[in-house]
């Protein structure tokens, strides 16, 4: 699994929205320069977040985007599944339903575990949380490793 650079994208022009004071109008060619955004990609990026109510977007002359939500209130989850999606990380978790070899595949309920902490753990990360840890002397959050089970023989 991989998150796409469309994601990664709309991460960054979050990031820079929360960022702003008092939920600041910004032009995206300001946010695109900022966070090294291909401009193209970051008009379709904004207006996809737009629709989604994650930014606002402002006509006219001084016109631009803007935070709609607290970043509180938009977690890593919400960018995700307006830029790719629903995660599924399987073709048999993608619809819905399971596929015709769920009921006696071992491994099905393994992707779909998976996916759920996935998911879980998408959803804890929000943006304010995001805008702490990049405070001005502040050192990067330390890398949480995956948990795995020991196998013994």
């Amino acid at each position: 699994m991989q998150i796409n650079r469309e994601t990664d994208y709309a991460v960054r022009c979050v990031l820079y929205l929360c960022g702003r004071k008092d939920g600041a109008i910004t032009m995206a060619d300001e946010i695109s320069s900022a966070m090294n955004v291909p401009r193209s990609f970051a008009s379709k990026i904004l207006q996809k977040l737009s629709r989604a109510g994650i930014v606002a977007s402002h006509q006219g002359v001084k016109g631009g985007f803007s935070i709609a939500r607290a970043p509180r209130n938009i977690s890593m989850l919400d960018i995700v599944t307006v830029i790719e999606g629903p995660l599924a990380l399987n073709v048999c978790l993608e619809s819905g339903e399971s596929c015709g070899l769920s009921p006696s595949c071992p491994v099905h309920p393994y992707w779909h575990t998976l996916r759920t902490g996935v998911e879980e753990l998408f959803a804890e990360l929000t943006f304010d949380r995001f805008l702490e840890d990049r405070l001005p002397g502040k050192p990067m959050p330390p890398r949480t490793p995956l948990r795995t089970k020991k196998t013994t023989k």
